[in-house]
């Protein structure tokens, strides 16, 4: 059960949430679980005129009502701030895989297409970004509990904060998504939810047509927003982690060839410096050693023939 307003008190009344504000007195209330009513009298009506009205249009007592303004009308100087489609996939993407909802979310609560942040200090070193200068350079307003309501392009630029100091998850995300649309724009896509006919699959050329529209910008935004510098480094490392891989299976297709042509020795002796001397994230980087002490070097003999007459 929602709390009452008490009757005989005024509050701010709105007709619509961005309408502006009228003093009504509370006459009566009507109880309900989640949406109670009220009838109210408006104040400043020489008439005297009577509404029954629900509760979700009082916005607080009459003595804030220059509070609920303010706020009212940054709010809408907010909602009045947009992004277009491919932004807004693309910030949603990052808010729900990357930036941990106890520090800021993505949501539609107050600002449409916003970004409410909870922590701003948490969120300034997730980011490498001070927040509240963030809010002094882009359209926000403060709550009393301290949150912070960022517009969609403050959003959008968090996103991109984001993107850019935690790089990999994004570009993992991303590839994923491609590699799953390249089959489909191979073979169509079958939903695992559908039943009888519909269990036939997408035609591969609408899935790619699909992809082109809709997923391919988000990508390309995606990639803009980790940078050049970061999409290149995880190129270049997938890149090189494919090309191991198909030097490896090469090799072991040539030691197979080896022992069919009874050249056994010489594919054990591959086959063993294969996987001894592989190089791995734990030995490419050269190891510094300390100097041996006198007593620590080995002692190497020697032997020399014996010379006659020497």
């Amino acid at each position: 059960m929602v709390d009452l307003v008490a009757p005989g008190t005024d509050w701010v009344y709105r007709r619509r949430r961005y309408s502006p504000s009228e003093r009504v007195e509370v006459l009566s209330t009507y109880p309900h679980k989640t949406h109670p009513r009220y009838d109210v009298r408006f104040v400043d009506d020489s008439a005297g005129r009577t509404e029954n009205v629900p509760g979700g249009r009082l916005y607080g007592p009459w003595r804030v009502a220059a509070e609920v303004d303010r706020q009212l009308a940054e709010e809408e100087e907010l909602n009045a701030d947009s992004v277009d489609e491919v932004e807004e996939d693309a910030l949603s993407r990052v808010f729900d895989t990357l930036v941990p909802v106890e520090l800021a979310e993505y949501t539609w609560a107050q600002v449409r297409y916003g970004a409410l942040v909870h922590n701003a200090d948490r969120l300034t070193e997730f980011l490498g970004h001070d927040v509240q200068a963030l809010a002094n350079e882009r359209t926000a307003f403060i709550q009393e509990s301290g949150d912070i309501w960022f517009s969609p392009r403050g959003a959008a630029t968090i996103a991109e904060l984001a993107a850019r100091a935690h790089p990999s998850t994004v570009l993992d995300d991303v590839l994923k998504e491609e590699n799953e649309y390249r089959d489909r724009a191979r073979r169509g896509w079958r939903p695992s939810f559908d039943r009888g006919d519909a269990t036939r699959p997408s035609d591969p050329e609408w899935e790619y047509s699909y992809y082109l529209e809709h997923i391919k910008p988000t990508h390309e935004l995606l990639r803009q927003w980790c940078g050049h510098r970061a999409v290149r480094d995880d190129e270049r490392l997938r890149a090189a982690e494919a090309e191991v891989h198909r030097l490896d299976v090469l090799l072991t297709r040539a030691v197979d060839a080896l022992r069919q042509r009874d050249q056994a020795i010489l594919a054990d002796v591959i086959e063993e410096e294969q996987i001894q001397e592989r190089i791995t994230a734990a030995t490419v980087r050269p190891v510094v050693e300390r100097p041996l002490a006198p007593n620590e070097i080995p002692v190497r003999e020697v032997v020399r023939p014996r010379r006659w007459g020497g």
